[in-house]
């Protein structure tokens, strides 16, 4: 029998202590293997001072743990600020000084019945964890070390990518693997059209002109004083392309910048299945304001192109 790290065990032999007044395990003692080289080292549940045991294979055998299924168990993610603290008046000093969200206590116990349960926080874990125990009245228990079965000294310096234990609470920095994550200002991903659209419809989605002039000015951030005339001469050029787009030339420079702009409207907007408008701005029209000016930039760019920027 091959065991890993992490493994749950009972042993098949007694363990006679290793010094007078040492720890000694009968036969049938659990513990959690920590190391795998020239044999094993476990950690006994019951050796008080939590210092690892050699034996062999055959000195031990798998144990199932309910709180230590790592093959099995499912894990959900949940955020603390807005999900478990009602954080009303948003971050202020950092101090935690809201109240539990109503249906909070209930939903986790819930949920630590069939999952294993982390909080991730940009807080401070060990604060976090303390008031979430305080605030429920212990009824539910935290830790913020991801393996809670193992010692803390044999943790240090570790970094583990999974927290599978099911009755614990982790509170923890880290995004870990989930099945879900219950986040307040989470947006559904399925794909970028639908993502952007939504958060358009939150209010964070910009216009063509606020993304072009943002565009241009982070691709000459190195020339200040270039930015603020290539700005300058692409807001006199939108202009002139709704007056007198054929007459409107357009240098390489902002041809250049201009490309992956063009590129990401097309990609973005696009009429609503029922005709009327565009279900990317919500414009009434379609083709909406800003494919329009996508449109004549385009076909400025295609006609009107000047060989060099000299």
């Amino acid at each position: 029998m091959n065991f890993q790290t992490g493994d749950r065990i009972r042993t098949t032999v007694d363990a006679p202590a290793a010094w007078d007044g040492g720890y000694s395990a009968p036969t049938g003692s659990l513990g959690t293997i920590v190391a795998t080289r020239h044999g094993y080292g476990v950690v006994l549940d019951t050796d008080p001072d939590q210092l690892p045991a050699h034996y062999t294979a055959d000195e031990l055998e798998p144990v199932s743990d309910p709180r230590w299924s790592p093959r099995t168990t499912d894990t959900i993610a949940v955020d603390f600020d807005g999900v478990i603290h009602t954080y009303e008046h948003g971050w202020t000093d950092g101090t935690i000084y809201g109240s539990l969200v109503p249906g909070a206590l209930e939903a986790l116990t819930l949920l630590m019945r069939e999952y294993a349960v982390f909080i991730h926080t940009t807080r401070d874990a060990r604060q976090v964890a303390r008031w979430i125990e305080q605030r429920t009245g212990h009824g539910i228990e935290c830790t913020t070390r991801i393996h809670p079965l193992l010692p803390s000294w044999w943790q240090w310096g570790k970094r583990f990518t999974f927290w599978n234990t099911r009755g614990i609470v982790l509170v923890t920095n880290r995004k870990l693997p989930a099945v879900a994550y219950i986040d307040d200002r989470a947006v559904h991903f399925t794909d970028w059209r639908q993502t952007m659209h939504e958060l358009s419809g939150r209010g964070y989605g910009k216009s063509f002109r606020e993304m072009f002039a943002e565009d241009l000015d982070t691709a000459q951030a190195g020339d200040r004083n270039g930015a603020e005339h290539l700005l300058n001469e692409a807001a006199a050029h939108l202009g002139r392309l709704q007056r007198r787009p054929r007459e409107t030339t357009v240098s390489n420079d902002m041809r250049h910048a201009l490309t992956p702009w063009l590129d990401s409207v097309t990609d973005l907007h696009e009429q609503r299945t029922d005709g009327l408008g565009c279900q990317w701005c919500n414009d009434e029209d379609w083709p909406c304001a800003d494919m329009r000016h996508a449109q004549a930039v385009a076909r400025t760019m295609t006609t009107n192109t000047e060989a060099s920027d000299e």
